[in-house]
């Protein structure tokens, strides 16, 4: 893409306009357009245009949502490396699925696993290769335990309501199959409308899809290099 029109549109706003962009500025602006992103402007006076250099990390914060860091470091002298291993732990939906390229109504168990192990193989070649300190790889593995909990505990439930909501609209059809009478329909949705979350909660007690002690067993295998599952569990020759 080509910014020279969008520069030219700035400097010719008229006799008097002290719109002033820097060339930093502008080359933000293109990689926003280019990539599908308005993080870097905000609309506003000047037709939208301003010095996007002043725009703060609340602006940002406000039009594509802060990331949810689950690390908290302990000092605060922090090295790139572990902010950008702390930046893998985002507990928002949508930056876990970005990471993961997955965007089906639930997350498997495995996929999780691999993407945790993922993230705690790459914390330990850092600290391996001197990139982080002991304190950073003991705050950074404090944080992948808080996210592993907190985005295995969301996606529990995440299947837990698909599953209750697939039990309602079976007992719905057989309903309407068997030709209910209005009251029923009614009393039938206020029901469900007063049990759903306990309901929900109940599933989820009950489920062992996202058991806590296999998952921590898959993520140190794949921590360690080795596959998710092993030849034997793929049904594979040993």
């Amino acid at each position: 893409m080509n910014i020279t029109p969008i520069a030219n549109n700035i400097k010719n706003y008229g006799p008097g306009s002290k719109v002033t962009i820097s060339e930093e500025a502008l080359e933000k602006l293109e990689t926003s357009i280019r990539e599908g992103r308005f993080d870097s402007f905000q609309p506003g006076e000047d037709y939208g245009i301003r010095q996007l250099e002043e725009l703060d990390e609340d602006i940002i914060g406000r039009v594509l949502g802060k990331p949810q860091l689950s690390t908290t470091f302990t000092n605060s002298q922090v090295s790139e490396k572990a902010r950008e291993l702390s930046m893998l732990m985002d507990e928002r939906d949508d930056a876990l699925r970005s990471q993961l390229k997955e965007f089906s109504l639930t997350i498997s168990r495995d996929q999780l696993a691999e993407h945790f192990g993922e993230v705690g193989r790459k914390i330990d070649e850092a600290f391996s290769e001197g990139s982080i300190t002991r304190q950073e790889y003991e705050d950074l593995n404090a944080g992948l335990k808080k996210y592993t909990e907190t985005v295995t505990a969301r996606e529990e439930r995440r299947a837990a309501v698909q599953e209750v909501l697939r039990g309602n609209a079976k007992a719905m059809d057989a309903m309407m199959r068997r030709g209910a009478s209005q009251k029923e329909i009614e009393e039938f949705a206020k029901w469900n409308r007063e049990t759903l979350s306990d309901r929900i909660d109940e599933l989820v007690k009950k489920s062992k899809e996202y058991d806590r002690e296999l998952m921590a067993a898959l993520i140190e295998r794949v921590r360690g290099g080795e596959d998710i599952l092993k030849p034997e569990e793929k049904g594979e020759p040993g």
